[in-house]
């Protein structure tokens, strides 16, 4: 006999629907909300249209107008107008890409006007460019050249090829790369004068005076930036072994080649990388030698002294004496002050440096608006890639702040107000800068083009590996240079043929900036057959030999433990989180395959080596040192070049897992890993940073080994490849920090590498010279917020580059 369950009172079923109703309620009235404002991305609306107008416009609406006085009486006013019509047909014939006069004006004028004063020279015609800032320009005619009404052409010539010719070059070149040398603009910056002896015995110099006279040099700049001195002395600095001079036994004169100045400072051990400024700092140091090493000339130098491209300027001063006067140290500021104009980009020419001023600040002004227009288009194009990256509204005003900055420095250009025009330009370009570089906003720009989007179809074909090469083998290892042997390494890419275009883009750089000196095969893999077109076009850009590869079905699939409706469902979870890739089924097979079975390729089996090259990247340099041989003579296992952190809704369980795995295999981390790079507690969480895998070269033996072959198959066990979007990137980086000893891990420096909106361009200057860079240092990526550059060179306790603040966010 069942027993009935005793029925409930009306006032039990009462108080249960009340419950259920206010469980309703809450939900609707609280959690909804909640969840609308825990998912919901908060995109402030950025002004496109007018920081569109402002880009078009910009050249055309704004017109430098110089005036230029000369203070005639009135039966000699006829003069100034054919003088004015010479002038104006001369800047005709320049072709300026803007809208620039000089304009004559028949009157006294101020003093710090430019003023034409005529005087009567019996012999011969010549002029005077005064050096104070007067901006006196006194001409001296002949009577032939009065008599032969040549007045107006001789004027003209002194203003367009003396005064005025750095000037009219300096806007002909505007959207040419600006010169090595200088240090990128800053509305402040921070100069040092340090005096270093080699000797024991101390010497001093008049430090008060120094910094007085150096401090009216920097006067003259103060419509271009501000300035902050300091000074200090250094004793018993003895010169780096590395430094390369040579001794004349004859005279007792140790020489310095040009080309060698860059092994002249000891920047560690002169403690000339220690600065703690924020702003960037321009080094001067005057070094004195040792009696034993004195006197040091600097080939080819008259004021026996060199520039370090932005960075400073080095004056080397032999002399016995123990202090330096006033008189003593005059030259070598003069000296100082010259490499100052040089490294900020003025002109070497008038010798006025007032005139030079002038036109350096006339100059950055509009290259100054040109850089904040960019970096607001820049933040446009951003925004319309990631529609769901945030737009904080402190972003949006600086964005319309920096507007008004650009419009009201215009503004201020074309009523001859430059000092004006350069602080507003100046503010302008700092904020553009802080709105594009919101670091709310590159959580998840770093995301954007972090891969190529691999809309695979699934449709499989029977499995091929199809070899190709534009020459005989035989006749491509005849090409290689003698002196090269080859290591076992390939070049790898993994792209559709739908990339066609872009992957070439890729060879070529590549094979430009290094293979075509090498000759290494180069393997390039498809989940579907590459086509005819893209064998014969892509092998014909390879030097060596070029293999095209079908993936194996079972490694660009789900395996079968994996729950593909449950798989489904996550991608539109996330999807509806706004994270990019979300939805895409081919993206976690690449970034699977790319993790675990790259290396297993019949394709790749024969190698050892590995340099992985994504469509439509950039090379930056000169890559004349063969990088797989480096890592075979010196140990290394894996090399990178830029370091990111990665974006955590994407591998929410991932370091959950890795700490699984690390239990159950307790001696699997080596004792000298890496851990303090991607941990910053010892190892209890993950701090997402990661090397940007795109680029990677390292050695497949590491991958193939049984540590990482059970660590990659105990995470693959647990779906994040396809429940949540684990990436290759963060999953060799992990490996390699744990796995490995840490001294085998490299970075390379001295590549110059661009993938999307991040790039690695070498800040140090002799890397970049040497290796023949064209990347834009400002560019970098290494120091920025987002990158995690800075905490690989503070575990490794690496010397950064002497610059680097002026190219981090700090």
């Amino acid at each position: 006999m069942t027993s009935e369950l005793p029925k409930e009172s009306a006032q039990d079923i009462s108080t249960r629907r009340k419950i259920i109703l206010s469980i309703i309620l809450i939900s609707t009235l609280i959690g909804f909300p909640l969840w609308c404002l825990t998912t919901t991305v908060h995109r402030a609306e950025l002004p496109e249209s007018k920081i569109y107008q402002l880009n078009e416009q910009l050249i055309s609406s704004i017109h430098y107008e110089i005036p230029v006085y000369l203070d005639l009486p009135e039966p000699l006013k006829p003069m100034i107008y054919e003088t004015q019509r010479l002038i104006n047909d001369e800047l005709k014939l320049k072709n300026l890409p803007i809208d620039w006069k000089i304009i004559l004006k028949n009157e006294v004028g101020s003093d710090k006007d430019y003023k034409i004063i005529l005087e009567l020279n019996e012999e011969t015609e010549s002029m005077y460019i005064s050096p104070f800032d007067d901006k006196i320009i006194k001409l001296m005619l002949s009577s032939n050249v009065i008599t032969t009404n040549k007045v107006p052409d001789f004027i003209t010539k002194v203003l367009i090829d003396h005064v005025f010719n750095s000037e009219i070059k300096m806007f002909q070149e505007l959207n040419e790369p600006e010169s090595v040398l200088k240090i990128p603009y800053s509305p402040n910056y921070h100069v040092t004068l340090s005096l270093l002896q080699g000797g024991l015995t101390p010497i001093s110099w008049e430090i008060e005076k120094v910094d007085s006279l150096f401090m009216n040099y920097l006067k003259n700049l103060e419509n271009y930036a501000k300035f902050s001195l300091d000074s200090q002395v250094e004793h018993y600095e003895p010169l780096s072994d590395k430094i390369n001079l040579r001794f004349d036994n004859e005279t007792g004169i140790s020489y310095l080649k040009e080309s060698d100045t860059s092994t002249f400072i000891d920047y560690s051990e002169w403690g000339l990388d220690q600065n703690t400024n924020l702003i960037p700092v321009i080094n001067f140091i005057v070094y004195i030698p040792s009696i034993e090493n004195s006197p040091i000339l600097i080939e080819n130098s008259e004021s026996n002294s060199f520039i370090v491209p932005q960075w400073g300027g080095v004056t080397i001063l032999n002399t016995s004496e123990n202090k330096l006067t006033e008189n003593d140290l005059i030259p070598v500021l003069e000296v100082m002050a010259s490499q100052l104009f040089q490294l900020i980009g003025a002109p070497t020419e008038p010798k006025s440096p007032f005139i030079r001023s002038d036109i350096l600040v006339r100059y950055q002004t509009l290259k100054n608006l040109q850089k904040s227009i960019e970096n607001l288009l820049s933040l446009v194009k951003l925004a319309k890639q990631l529609p769901t990256i945030s737009i904080p509204d402190s972003a949006l005003t600086q964005v319309e702040i920096s507007i008004d900055k650009i419009e009201e420095a215009i503004q201020s250009v074309n009523q001859g107000l430059y000092g004006l025009g350069s602080k507003l330009s100046g503010e302008a370009f700092v904020l553009s800068n802080k709105a594009f570089f919101q670091k709310d906003m590159h959580r998840k720009a770093l995301l954007i083009n972090t891969r190529k989007i691999f809309a695979f179809h699934h449709e499989q074909s029977p499995r091929t590996t199809l070899p190709h090469t534009t020459l005989p083998r035989s006749v491509q290892i005849s090409l290689q240079s003698e002196n090269h042997t080859g290591e076992n390494a390939t070049i790898l890419s993994l792209c559709r043929n739908q990339d066609l275009y872009e992957i070439m883009r890729s060879v070529r750089r590549l094979e430009d900036r290094f293979n075509h000196k090498f000759h290494y095969d180069w393997v390039f893999l498809n989940n579907e057959p590459f086509s005819d077109e893209f064998k014969t076009k892509v092998g014909n850009l390879v030097s060596g030999e070029a293999k095209f590869g079908l993936i194996d079905k079972e490694h660009w699939s789900y395996p079968d433990f994996i729950d593909q409706d449950k798989a489904r469902e996550e991608r539109k979870k996330m999807s509806e989180k706004g994270i990019i890739y979300a939805d895409l089924e081919s993206y976690r097979h690449m970034c699977r395959f790319n993790s675990g079975f790259f290396y297993k390729h019949e394709l790749m089996k024969p190698y050892k080596y590995y340099w992985r090259v994504e469509p439509d990247v950039k090379f930056y340099c000169d890559i004349d040192k063969d990088p797989f041989k480096y890592l075979r003579e010196t140990g290394k296992t894996y090399g990178f070049t830029i370091s990111i952190h990665e974006f955590h809704a994407t591998i929410e369980t991932l370091w959950d897992e890795v700490s699984n795995f690390l239990s159950l295999n307790k001696d699997a981390q080596h004792e000298n890993s890496f851990i303090d790079f991607i941990s910053d507690d010892k190892g209890k969480t993950y701090n997402l940073c990661h090397f940007w895998s795109n680029f990677e070269i390292a050695d497949m033996d590491f991958w193939r080994s049984d540590i990482y072959e059970s660590f990659f198959n105990y995470l693959d066990s647990k779906g994040g490849f396809f429940y949540e979007r684990w990436g290759d990137a963060p999953i060799h980086s992990i490996a390699v920090a744990l796995f490995l000893d840490k001294e085998k891990i490299h970075y390379f420096e001295d590549i110059g590498y661009n993938h999307g909106v991040y790039s690695m361009c070498p800040i140090d200057d002799d890397i970049w010279l040497s290796n023949k860079c064209n990347c834009n240092m400002n560019d970098d990526f290494t120091f920025r917020g987002y990158s995690c550059g800075q905490k690989y060179f503070e575990v490794t306790k690496k010397t950064k580059p002497p610059n680097w603040k002026q190219y981090a966010d700090l």
